[in-house]
C-alpha cells in the first residue's frame, strides 16, 4: 500500500492520519504471531505513525483486536515465531515495490548475545540484484527489555543506521512484558524499540523490490520484527550532509554523505568536475580532480544541486 502520514507527537511516537497521496512510502505487511501491546510494550501506538527520532520514519502497525497476545485477544501485529531454536529458519515477505532506495525496520530481540549476528535481512530485486545485511546484537539490534542481554546500541554495520525508536519505563510510562510475555505481569524496568535503516545498492533503483527475507542465524536470540517500511525513489533535490576525509590532494577518494543521490550527474570540488560513483541514495564516492582548489563539495542530480556547508581543503 502507498500512503502518506501527517503526524502529531505523543509519547515518543507521532500518531498519524493516513491519506492516499504519497506514492513513495510502502508499508510492508509482515507475518504476525503475537501482539505488541499485550505481549511486548503496552504503549506502542498502532495505525499509521511517525517515529520521533532523527529518521522520522512512518510505520503502520495493525490495531484490530484478534486472537494474539498473552490472553489471546490482542491485535496480531508483530513476529516472534523463530523460537529459541530457530537458527536457519526464515520468513519471506513478497512485495512488488518499484525503485526502492531505503528500507526501514522496527526490530529487537528477546535474548541477544552481545556481538553475535542474530539474523540476516536480505533484499531481492526483480532483475536478480540481492543485498544482505547482518542484524548484530549491540550494533543494530538489542534486547527490548534491558536486563541480562545486549542493552547497548551502537552503529558499525556498513550501509545500516541503527537508532532508538521508542523508550519507556515500566511502570511509570508503560507496561512491559519482560520475563513473562505478559505486559500485566512483566518485569519492571527500561524498555526500548529500535529502528534500522538499510541503504540499498544503487542497482535497485532500476528494479522492483520483490522479496524481503529475514533468517535467524543464532539459536536462542529470538529476533523480533515489528514493522517494515520501504522508500522508493523520491524526485527531490539532493542534500549534502558531510564528507570524509576533510582534506587531501588530487586523487584522494572522498565519501560524500547526504540524501537523494540516485541519478547524480555530477560532483564538483569548488567548481572543478570530479569522477564519482553513486554507492547508495545516501552516499557518493568521488575523486579529487587535478587542479581542484579548497572550497565546498557539490552533488548535482536531475532535480537540483546540493552544496556542502563546510569546505574541502586541497593540500
Amino acid at each position: 500500500m502507498l500512503q502518506r502520514s501527517y503526524a502529531i507527537t505523543v509519547l515518543g511516537f507521532s500518531l498519524g492520519m493516513t491519506v492516499w497521496a504519497q506514492p513513495y512510502t510502502t508499508y510492508v505487511t509482515i507475518p504476525t504471531s503475537n501482539s505488541i501491546q499485550t505481549s511486548l510494550i503496552s504503549t506502542i501506538p498502532t495505525g499509521a505513525f511517525t517515529v520521533s527520532n532523527l529518521l522520522k520514519t512512518t510505520f503502520n502497525i495493525p490495531s484490530t483486536p484478534t486472537t494474539c497476545g498473552y490472553a489471546g485477544n490482542g491485535p496480531c501485529n508483530f513476529y516472534d515465531g523463530f523460537g529459541f531454536s530457530g537458527s536457519g529458519q526464515s520468513i519471506t515477505m513478497n512485495v512488488m515495490i518499484p525503485k526502492p532506495t531505503l528500507v526501514y525496520t522496527l526490530a529487537n530481540a528477546y535474548a541477544p548475545a552481545f556481538g553475535q549476528q542474530l539474523a540476516t535481512i536480505e533484499f531481492v530485486g526483480s532483475s536478480g540484484t540481492t543485498e544482505t545485511f547482518p542484524l548484530v546484537a549491540g550494533q543494530n539490534i538489542r534486547d527490548f527489555y534491558h536486563g541480562n542481554f545486549a542493552n547497548t546500541l551502537t552503529n558499525g554495520i556498513p550501509g545500516v543506521v541503527a537508532t532508538a525508536a521508542y523508550t519507556c519505563e515500566d511502570p511509570s510510562t508503560c507496561l512491559g512484558a519482560g520475563g513473562t510475555g505478559d505486559v500485566n505481569t512483566g518485569l519492571t524496568g527500561h524498555y526500548v524499540v529500535d529502528e534500522q535503516e538499510f541503504a540499498l545498492d544503487a542497482a535497485f533503483a532500476d528494479q522492483h523490490l520483490t522479496q524481503v527475507i529475514i533468517t535467524d542465524t543464532y539459536d536462542g536470540s529470538v529476533p523480533i520484527l515489528l514493522g517494515v517500511t520501504v522508500m522508493s525513489e523520491i524526485h527531490a533535490p539532493p542534500r549534502v550532509s558531510g564528507f570524509t576525509p576533510s582534506s587531501g590532494g588530487p586523487g584522494t577518494f572522498v565519501t560524500i554523505e547526504g540524501a537523494n543521490f540516485l541519478g547524480a550527474t555530477g560532483v564538483t570540488f569548488n567548481g572543478a568536475p570530479a569522477g564519482f560513483k553513486v554507492n547508495t541514495v545516501r552516499q557518493v564516492a568521488a575523486t579529487v580532480p587535478p587542479g581542484a582548489t579548497s572550497g565546498p563539495v557539490a552533488v548535482t542530480t536531475p532535480y537540483g544541486t546540493a552544496t556542502s556547508v563546510s569546505s574541502f581543503t586541497v593540500n
